[in-house]
């Protein structure tokens, strides 16, 4: 496919054209920019089946954000908004993110 009709040989980082969105992350477990990735184990944080599990949390100490998904059958995206120009967010090697733009 494609517009000139050739087929499709690379796929930008993030499964998307970063320079189309500004301020947009993607993160897969081999993301350059994510501090970790790793799959969810209820036992280890000493959780049964049926306790609560946040989608998203921010650890008070460090100010980390992580997003948990906690349905080992399902795969599940989120979508993280901070604005303002107060608030920065910060790659695995200690370097600002670009903010995106709020329409």
């Amino acid at each position: 496919g494609g517009a000139s009709g050739r087929p499709v040989i690379a796929v930008p980082d993030g499964n998307f054209l970063a320079t189309s969105m500004p301020g947009c992350y993607v993160a897969h477990t081999s993301s350059a920019w994510a501090i970790h990735a790793e799959a969810f184990d209820r036992e280890e944080f000493g959780l049964g089946p049926t306790d609560h599990v946040p989608d998203v949390s921010i650890d008070p100490e460090e100010g980390i954000l992580t997003t948990i998904n906690a349905t080992p059958d399902k795969t599940r995206a989120y979508y993280v908004t901070l604005e303002g120009g107060d608030v920065a967010a910060y790659d695995r090697q200690g370097r600002r993110l670009q903010p995106g733009t709020t329409r």
